[in-house]
């Protein structure tokens, strides 16, 4: 398999080892160059890419760049199916959480008996969620969670920025190749 990017970084630093090992449970293979604290990231070259400097850095093949442990990271899970159905099934415990939470609030909103900038917040990401991984059978098991959406939304202020849902009738999933 080709590699999916290159990271410089200290093979003892706690980011690279993380970014390494998502990288393995994912099946994905990084380059490692070469890299000398203070003589690497500080040549034009690497600056051109990271002009800040920092380590851990990555550069995927396609040329995007990131640096921060938890982002590199984090990306690297995105980049393969493995770690999908781990992310699918934090974000079901997360809705199961926020669903049970919501049936127990007369209000219908997070905190107040008013919309507050937590509803919309929380909007924002039950949007997304509607967008992506929640088709209309996973919509079923959350009903308070897109009940809050549509209050939230029935506000026409906030409707006329977040528009009409789009939501998926089937969720997205991840082709394995």
């Amino acid at each position: 398999m080709a590699p999916c990017g290159k990271l410089w970084g200290f093979p003892a630093q706690r980011q690279t080892k993380v970014i390494l090992a998502a990288a393995a449970v994912a099946g994905l293979e990084i380059d490692t160059p070469h890299f000398e604290f203070r003589v690497t990231n500080k040549t034009p070259e690497f600056l051109a890419k990271f002009p800040l400097g920092k380590v851990p850095a990555f550069q995927d093949a396609t040329g995007f760049t990131l640096v921060e442990g938890a982002s590199i990271a984090r990306y690297q899970s995105y980049l393969k199916y493995q770690l999908f159905d781990g992310i699918i099934n934090r974000q079901a415990r997360s809705l199961e959480y926020l669903d049970t939470y919501l049936a127990s609030k007369s209000s219908g909103f997070l905190i107040a008996d008013r919309m507050t900038l937590a509803d919309i917040a929380l909007a924002a990401a039950t949007l997304q969620t509607g967008r992506t991984t929640c088709g209309t059978t996973e919509r079923a098991l959350y009903p308070n969670v897109f009940a809050h959406y549509e209050k939230v939304t029935s506000d026409q202020r906030v409707k006329a920025v977040f528009g009409e849902p789009e939501f998926l009738e089937r969720a997205l999933t991840y082709k394995k190749t």
